[in-house]
């Protein structure tokens, strides 16, 4: 009997400090009048303890409305301070952490805060997460309670088999002649399932692009449950300008599944010129007019075609012959007078 009622002593000081406990952070000035959360972009009300569904990768937006309980406009709460702590929701299953302040909010009056929208972590494990809101603050009066809390839980779903790619890019996005981009992109495991040869291409024929590879992939947060990959292209001789379409395709659970994306890769023209073509080639002015600066253009005369023509030669050795044989005569003439 004496253990019983020592066990019942117990039990009723527990229950007496719990009660003491709630009645001091009830009593709280400063209170939770509102959190709402969006859930890849879905928006919904949250209330103290409550579980929301999310998946890996969905995006989360938290927005918390705090209410000044003073009755008196005159009493402000100052110097607002909320710290965000959600476990194991972060990359690598680290607690994602975050902080916000509100400056003041003066008696009867609420105010809202929203924090950064974060990402859950892709390689995330099932189940539930803890999420957590402390709040700080300074009250008017120092014997009054202004700080508070406030949890709930992300409760984080899977698909029996599931893998989703992320960071799928090319870079620079833009490839020049005699230049070369890159290929990058990540595959997770992001089901509840190991998955068993997954095979994973990627191509372009124009590009010349086909690569193929066969993995396992463990369920996250298992280190082998992630799949990097990063390929290099290279600018083709003769490479025609354009947009290039890039196709990244995983398939698994046994080829019922398939994961596929695309990916735009922006070429410049690489035009090669032959041989031939690259000599100097010939340019011929043709000339209207002839500028008054330069010289005229003397003009040969023009041949033409008439007797003399064609026989002034014998006709001036002829008249070489006359001349020739009147000089004898005349030298013969005057040699006889002397006589």
């Amino acid at each position: 009997m004496k253990q019983l009622a020592k066990i019942l002593m117990i039990l009723c000081m527990i229950l007496v400090c719990s009660a003491f406990a709630s009645a001091y952070v009830n009593n709280t000035m400063l209170t939770v009048s509102k959190v709402t959360i969006w859930v890849d972009g879905d928006k919904e009300d949250v209330s103290e303890f409550e579980e929301i569904d999310a998946n890996p990768g969905s995006e989360i937006k938290l927005q918390v409305e705090l209410k000044n309980e003073y009755a008196n406009s005159d009493d402000e709460i100052e110097n607002i301070e909320l710290e965000l702590v959600a476990s194991s929701l972060d990359e690598d299953e680290e607690d994602y952490e975050d902080d916000a302040e509100i400056d003041d909010i003066k008696g009867t009056r609420d105010d809202d805060v929203k924090f950064e929208t974060f990402t859950i972590g892709f390689d995330a494990d099932e189940g539930s997460n803890t999420v957590t809101i402390d709040i700080t603050a300074d009250c008017p009066n120092s014997t009054d309670v202004c700080n508070n809390d406030f949890e709930f839980s992300i409760n984080v779903e899977k698909e029996k088999h599931e893998l989703t790619m992320t960071s799928a890019s090319v870079s620079p996005d833009t490839m020049t002649c005699n230049g070369y981009a890159t290929l990058s992109f990540k595959i997770y495991n992001t089901g509840r399932e190991d998955e068993e040869e997954v095979v994973i291409e990627a191509s372009n024929s124009a590009l010349g692009i086909d690569f193929k590879d066969i993995v396992d992939l463990d369920t996250c947060p298992d280190d082998d449950c992630i799949y990097s990959k990063s390929i290099e292209i290279n600018a083709k001789d003769g490479q025609a300008a354009g947009t290039y379409p890039i196709a990244i395709k995983a398939v698994y659970d046994d080829g019922d599944e398939t994961l596929t994306k695309t990916v735009n890769l922006v070429t410049e023209a690489c035009i090669v010129e032959d041989e031939e073509e690259e000599t100097e080639p010939v340019t011929v002015d043709i000339i209207d007019s002839i500028p008054e600066t330069q010289q005229p253009v003397v003009v040969a005369p023009v041949e033409s075609n008439t007797w003399y023509d064609q026989n002034k030669y014998m006709i001036w050795v002829g008249l070489a012959y006359v001349v020739v044989i009147a000089a004898i005569i005349l030298i013969a003439v005057a040699l006889f007078r002397k006589k």
